[in-house]
């Protein structure tokens, strides 16, 4: 592994245009070694060029900073890449430049984010709106973060509720759609998935859902859409559905 005084001169090269090929060779290491490759050089970059604390990069630091001092760069090296649909908490690459000062956790960042929109807590007497921030909720990320919140409304919101009671409540499309819109959790559109359902139980993650659960209440709601054959006469438009709803499972 370089010594941080060889990653510093290396990232004054690349600053100066000159041996790129230095820096690739730098960040060849295992994904630990690369981020301590790139906390030294946005700890530099921070401390001696911009001259400011890890509190002043999380409010000021912003892609036309990046650019220009060549951090964009280093962001590769952790199979990050900036771009307009993409959100990038601050605190994930700033955390190897500033361990001691800067922590990150997927899970409480989200969730701070979802209080704030819902005006939680220190956020309650805030009466300026607030909305997710672009492109929070794309990539495996982003559906990371759209779990966690799922987990939390819920745990928040519908805490009273069985397990049993939380898949029936949205196998229910009507209720299950007006309650994600009312939570700002309107984003089934980020999964791919059209009923409540489906979008809450593949959005949470494995250990807080049920299969069972899951089946027994798809499979309820489908059922109460078959017409009974003795009484109601199954039409080609019938079919037409219900092949579709098989359809849709399948693909799930």
């Amino acid at each position: 592994m370089e010594s941080e005084q060889d990653i510093i001169f290396i990232y004054e090269e690349m600053l100066l245009g000159q041996n790129a090929a230095n820096f690739s060779a730098a960040c060849e290491g295992s994904l630990r070694e690369r981020q301590h490759v790139i906390g030294v050089i946005w700890r530099y970059a921070i401390t001696h060029i911009l001259h400011w604390t890890p509190e002043q990069a999380l409010t000021f630091m912003d892609r036309k900073i990046m650019q220009a001092l060549c951090l964009e760069k280093t962001l590769r090296k952790l199979d990050i890449v900036l771009s307009s649909t993409r959100y990038l908490d601050l605190r994930q690459i700033l955390q190897y430049a500033f361990p001691k000062e800067i922590s990150y956790s997927l899970e409480h960042q989200a969730i701070e984010e979802y209080r704030h929109v819902m005006k939680m807590d220190e956020f309650q007497y805030d009466t300026t709106p607030y909305r997710f921030p672009k492109g929070f909720f794309r990539a495996f990320e982003g559906m990371q973060r759209a779990g966690v919140i799922i987990k939390y409304a819920i745990e928040t919101y519908l805490g009273d509720k069985t397990l049993y009671q939380i898949y029936h409540y949205f196998g229910d499309e009507t209720k299950g759609r007006a309650w994600l819109k009312s939570h700002h959790l309107d984003i089934m559109h980020i999964s791919g998935h059209k009923k409540p359902l489906d979008f809450v139980h593949f959005t949470m993650h494995p250990g807080d859902g049920s299969n069972f659960f899951y089946a027994n209440e798809y499979l309820t709601r489908l059922a109460e859409k078959m017409p009974d054959p003795e009484y109601e006469p199954i039409t080609k438009s019938m079919l037409k559905a219900m092949v579709e709803t098989a359809s849709e499972s399948e693909a799930i």
